[in-house]
């Protein structure tokens, strides 16, 4: 595994471009085709984390990777999030009510929908190994409270932007931004007496996204105008974001703060060093359909036990199937949603 690994990170400097001139920096480090590739990036890391649920690793290269990939953890889901506020909010603000009245329909249900038919594949895959499942384990699968806690977040999380933005007409945004931020925040609130802390520890980095949409001009100005400016803000950005996660990993608020600096660190990491590929723009093309997916060959090879007798084939055999799954259910839900529109 550790020489798979190794590849994925070679795949990843296939195309990558730096720019330290003084006065200059990529303009579209946060257009969709870059953050497209960036995501690219982390979908294959929550790849590489999920599969090894299911694999069992010895040797000193094998157990350094398991290592590696766990010192990651929650941080491969922070550009998700962070994207994810920010294209909402630079769709508000080009189409302004009219986006907001269509987030129910489109945000939403959209997500669910997608949700709801990979939790039927995943009970399908469930019922054909042989493991039994009550009816309340069935119900809550699909309210995503059982196993999803991305999916139930980034709902809950279209859910606050179409309420702030619908009640409270604001020219500025930034009230209704901050409705969605209190809104988070209470989310956090009520769901850490409930689950764990990975099912919250990242979430306000989805207002984050809003934030930086909101003051983009005067960030940039701060951090990456000039080439000592970014020198200097990654420096600080990334002592704050593992200062805060390691040293912090016992108290809720440095926590949540040390995955805010982690979020601001790797945009603002992008500004000058671009991770840009087809191999990656395909993978984040596909990255919601990937991460509903990936699961569901997993569970297979386990129950078949080719993972425990040789894990990096079965992390390939896993990798390939999950991609053609994920094609084939972006092409079919395609045609699916196109029928609910009309």
């Amino acid at each position: 595994m550790f020489i798979l690994f190794m590849a994925y990170i070679l795949m990843l400097l296939w195309g990558v471009k730096i720019n330290l001139k003084d006065r200059d920096y990529f303009n579209d480090y946060i257009s969709l085709d870059k953050t497209t590739s960036i995501k690219g990036i982390f979908i294959m890391l929550v790849f590489f984390s999920h599969f090894n649920k299911y694999a069992t690793y010895s040797g000193l290269l094998d157990t350094t990777y398991f290592k590696i990939v766990g010192l990651v953890g929650q941080i491969m889901v922070v550009p998700f999030l962070f994207y994810s506020g920010y294209g909402v909010m630079e769709s508000i603000k080009k189409k302004g009510s009219s986006y907001v009245s269509g987030i129910p329909k489109n945000r939403i249900l959209k997500v669910f929908l997608q949700f709801a038919i990979s939790i039927v594949l995943f009970l399908g895959v469930k019922n054909m190994v042989g493991e039994k499942l009550s009816l309340s384990d069935v119900i809550l699968s699909f309210l995503a409270w059982e196993r999803d806690w991305f999916v139930l977040a980034i709902i809950f999380l279209y859910i606050f932007t179409y309420i702030s933005f619908k009640v409270i007409k604001n020219k500025s945004h930034l009230v209704n931004i901050f409705l969605v931020l209190l809104f988070t925040i209470l989310y956090i609130i009520i769901i850490s007496h409930f689950k764990s802390r990975y099912w919250y520890d990242t979430v306000l980095c989805y207002p984050l996204g809003m934030i930086w949409s909101l003051y983009r001009d005067k960030i940039e100005k701060l951090t990456a105008d000039r080439l000592y400016k970014w020198i200097i803000s990654v420096i600080v950005l990334g002592i704050l974001a593992t200062g805060l996660k390691v040293f912090g990993n016992n108290a809720i608020m440095p926590v949540l703060l040390g995955f805010i600096f982690t979020g601001i660190f790797i945009v603002v990491f992008t500004m000058r060093v671009s991770l840009n590929n087809k191999v990656l723009n395909w993978l984040g093309k596909y990255l919601f359909e990937i991460y509903l997916l990936h699961s569901i060959p997993m569970i297979i090879l386990s129950k078949l036990g080719l993972i425990s007798i040789n894990a990096p084939a079965g992390f390939v055999i896993s990798l390939v199937v999950t991609i053609g799954l994920a094609y084939l259910f972006s092409k079919l839900y395609k045609k699916l949603w196109e029928f609910i529109q009309r």
